[in-house]
Order: C-alpha cells, then sequence, then structure tokens
C-alpha cells in the first residue's frame, strides 16, 4: 500500500508569482540568470544557513510544488502547458516528473510517453543509441513548458526494483546520468530525484557520477522507503545515506552528493518534520518529498489522521514551514494510477496550498525559529509523537516581529493557546488566519502589549466545516 509509484499521484509544485515574492525576499523567476531557461535563477542552498534554499542572486527560494509525475505518459503538449498555467496561477513552484512515469497500464520497465514512444528502442540497455530521442523530446517539452510558467522541475530517476537492476549492468547507470546531464546541461532550474521507493545507493551513485560531468551543482534528493537491501520499509532519508556510512546493513556508501533532505514518510507531520528540524549538524535544507496524499486513506496504521481530506494536507503544509522547512515541499493529490494528471488541478488541498504559500511569501517566512522550547506557546510542553494529530505547531521570527501558530483542529472547537507575548519586540497586532480560504478574523482587544501572557480562544469552525487555524502575531513597527 505504500508504494507510491505504483499510482498517478500528482504532488501539487508549481508556479512563482513574481510581483507578490519579491515583495517579501523570496526569489521571483524572472530575474537574472547564469544561463538558465527563461530566466530562471539556478538554485543553491545558502552557506549561511543551510537550512534554506536560495538564488543565485541571495533570494530565499519556499519550495512550493506538485507532482505531476505521470506526465510524460499521460499529458500530451496541450495538457503540458495547461497543467504549468494551472500551478503558475496557484502560486506553486515546482514540479516532480518522473522519466519513467507509473501511470496506468504503463511498463514500467519499458515506459511509453502520451504518443505511444517507448523510451527504449531496442531491449533495455541504457547506451544512449538505444533511448528513443522522441521520447526524450517529449521530456524536453515538459521542462521547457515548465520554464515558461515560472516552474522548476524536479526529475524523478528510473528506479530500481529487482528484476530490473539485474537486467541493466552496473555501469550502464553511469552512461544513463551522461546522457542526462549532457541533454539538460544548459536547464538550469532542473534538480533531480534519485529513487522512487526502491533505492540502491551504490547504483544511485554511478547515476549522479555521470550527471555531474555536465552539471555538478543541481541540487538533489530522494524519495526512498526501502534503502539498499530492498526487503523492509526503512523509510530513509536523504540525510541518513549523507551521513551513515558502510557498512551499515541499510547502505552500500555514504552518498555525500546529496545536497537536500526531502523526507518521505506516513507519521503525523509535525513529528516527522520535528524530527528533520532536529538532525545533529544540519547542513541541508528539509522538506517534503512524500507524505500522505489527499484522497488517500491507507495511512491508518502509520498516523491517525487518514482522512485524505484537505485538512490533512494543511496539517502537512503548515507544519513543515513552521518546523523549519525551506517551504512545505510537496503537495500530494491522490490519482491512484486510474485517472490522468489533469483530473484533480482543483482539489482543495491544492488552493490550501496556494494560501500557505501566499501567507508566508509577504512575511520573513525564513527568519522564523520553530518553538522547539515552549518560551512562546507556554501552554504546550514536549515534542510531537509519531501518530501525533493535535500538536501544535509554533514559530516566531529571531527579531520577534513575526510569529506563528498552527492548530491542526483536532482536539476540539474550544481550544485555547497562551503566549508569552514578551516574545514579540513591541505591540502586537494578533489575528486568526483561515487556512482553508485565506480570510482573517480580528481578535479582540487586539493590539496587545507585549508583555505578560495572553491566552487565545479559536473562533470554532472555519470556512471549510474543520477547526483548524493559524494564530498571526504581528509586531507593529
Amino acid at each position: 500500500m505504500i508504494f507510491k509509484r505504483l499510482f498517478i499521484s500528482l504532488f501539487l509544485f508549481t508556479g512563482m508569482v513574481s510581483f507578490l515574492f519579491s515583495q517579501s525576499g523570496i526569489s521571483t523567476s524572472a530575474t537574472h540568470s547564469s544561463g538558465g531557461v527563461q530566466g530562471l535563477p539556478t538554485l543553491r542552498v545558502r552557506a549561511s544557513n543551510p537550512r534554506l534554499i536560495e538564488d543565485v542572486n541571495g533570494m530565499p527560494f519556499f519550495f512550493a510544488g506538485s507532482c505531476p509525475q505521470s506526465m510524460i505518459h499521460d499529458c500530451n503538449s496541450s495538457d503540458v502547458d495547461a497543467f504549468f498555467a494551472n500551478r503558475q496561477a496557484k502560486h506553486f513552484n515546482v514540479a516532480q516528473v518522473d522519466i519513467f512515469a507509473p501511470g496506468a497500464g504503463n511498463n514500467l520497465n519499458d515506459p511509453t510517453d502520451v504518443y505511444g514512444n517507448h523510451f527504449f528502442l531496442n531491449g533495455e540497455s541504457f547506451d544512449s543509441s538505444n533511448i528513443n530521442d522522441n521520447y526524450m523530446k517529449s521530456l524536453d517539452y515538459i521542462i521547457s513548458s515548465a520554464a515558461n510558467h515560472n516552474q522548476y522541475v524536479m526529475i524523478n530517476l528510473p528506479d530500481f526494483k529487482d528484476d530490473f537492476t539485474v537486467k541493466i549492468p552496473f555501469k550502464q547507470w553511469y552512461h544513463l546520468g551522461q546522457y542526462l546531464g549532457k541533454r539538460w546541461k544548459d536547464c538550469m532550474h532542473v534538480m533531480f530525484m534519485f529513487g522512487n521507493d526502491y533505492f540502491v545507493s551504490s547504483l544511485e551513485n554511478q547515476l549522479w557520477t555521470g550527471i555531474k560531468q555536465s552539471m555538478p551543482n543541481a541540487l538533489t534528493t530522494t524519495d526512498d522507503c526501502y534503502g539498499d537491501n530492498m526487503t523492509s520499509v526503512t523509510f530513509l532519508q536523504p540525510y541518513d545515506y549523507r551521513y551513515i556510512s558502510a557498512p551499515d546493513s541499510n547502505f552500500t556508501t555514504s552518498l555525500s552528493w546529496l545536497t537536500l533532505d526531502g523526507w518521505y514518510h506516513y507519521r503525523a507531520p509535525s513529528y516527522m518534520a520535528a524530527q528533520e528540524y532536529n538532525r545533529p549538524n544540519v547542513t541541508m535544507p528539509s522538506f517534503i518529498a512524500e507524505a500522505q496524499y489527499e484522497n488517500e486513506t491507507f495511512g491508518a496504521n502509520q498516523w491517525n489522521q487518514s482522512d485524505g481530506s484537505a485538512r490533512m494536507i494543511r496539517n502537512e503544509l503548515w507544519a513543515e514551514v513552521l518546523w523549519g522547512g525551506s517551504g512545505f515541499g510537496i503537495y500530494g493529490s491522490d490519482n491512484w494510477g486510474v485517472v490522468s494528471t489533469m483530473t484533480n488541478l482543483n482539489q482543495a488541498g491544492a488552493y490550501s496550498s496556494q494560501y500557505c504559500t501566499d501567507f508566508f511569501s509577504s512575511r520573513a517566512w525564513y527568519n522564523l525559529v520553530p518553538d522547539k522550547n515552549h518560551l512562546f506557546l507556554t501552554s504546550q510542553s514536549g515534542m510531537p509523537s509519531m501518530k501525533d494529530e493535535t500538536y501544535v505547531s509554533a514559530a516566531l521570527t529571531s527579531d520577534g516581529t513575526f510569529g506563528a501558530i498552527y492548530y491542526p483542529g483536532n482536539s476540539g472547537s474550544s481550544f485555547s493557546m497562551t503566549i508569552n507575548m514578551a516574545k514579540m519586540s513591541g505591540t502586537t497586532t494578533a489575528r486568526w488566519y483561515d487556512p482553508s480560504n485565506a480570510t482573517y478574523k480580528s481578535i479582540n482587544g487586539s493590539p496587545f502589549a507585549n508583555s505578560g501572557s495572553q491566552t487565545f480562544n479559536i473562533p470554532g469552525g472555519n470556512s471549510a466545516g474543520n477547526n483548524d487555524w493559524v494564530l498571526v502575531l504581528e509586531a507593529i513597527i
């Protein structure tokens, strides 16, 4: 059930809105580029704060993405353009696209694009002469269309299940990497995801060794729930592959070239985001690479809130940002390998993702520090547990000008929270933000002095009939 590789899973990863983001210090896709396509700036890890992604101009990048991973299999050129236009309008900025798309009826050992072109010309070999240029042109179109709509592309590379890896010689993974790197070396808006459930670190290392000859600065992450042994679910993250070396049974090598810590898990989002934030010696930005999808309900054995609702999605999004993520990463929309990528473009979770992006884009989200020691939200203690669907995620900027607290709504409609107002840098405006429709509710007594404690009661149900709310505190400068 956990293997999303078998489904057409639509992660809504998309467009950057220049006029909005430029006001907040967030990278705007329409500025100068170092050889990029359509003016998209190259992305990198911020040297002064490796928890963040930034562009080459030093502007923080809020990672907000979708996952049209089956696009090459079920989208013609018109669909591709329409998809990216939709995502751009919803203020997303990244799209994850699989080379071997897990579309309905697609043979992952020899996949076809929407026009019926096979990836391989003659048998399963990664020699460049055996890769169908017509198939690759479909991918090229996707990459170009994404750039035209201010979208970065995270290419999900072929994965390694037992029957496939046996057939293709070890060295050919290196040749595939060479081929892809040479083909896309001028596409500075392309990054790479290694593995799609299955992952063999020694083979992935061969693949990257080939890519890096032409694209040495491309950002990289993994999407793995098995590890090298491929026999049990382990949910290994890029941090593990980078810092835990062989001969650990889960690894054949330490992959020092991984640069983004995209986490893949079915635990409560506050728990997973906190786990990644609390890693020792953090040197990689954290974001959601894969979590439970909208309309997906089989994760109850992993965490309790498995109803597949937009509220569940909001819990993932807000928890990740408030626990130090460089944006939220990937929002997942369920397709289950049956319907087209174009089917779920306007689900409630997509709009919730847009509202989350818009909320942070006008504020100094990149200065937020998670309230792990409960010096700000004093009515809560401890750390979230693996199935904790009630944990309230809170963060405050280092200068005390902006604080946000997300209540996931699972403790009822009369929930209250107590804030240490002395942590704010001045007299503070307090409002409730409805994450389901991007509207605000005023709070009686606001503004408040930045001294003592103040208790806030949530205002009942939100516009979606749920109880989740965001408490927004902003010092009056």
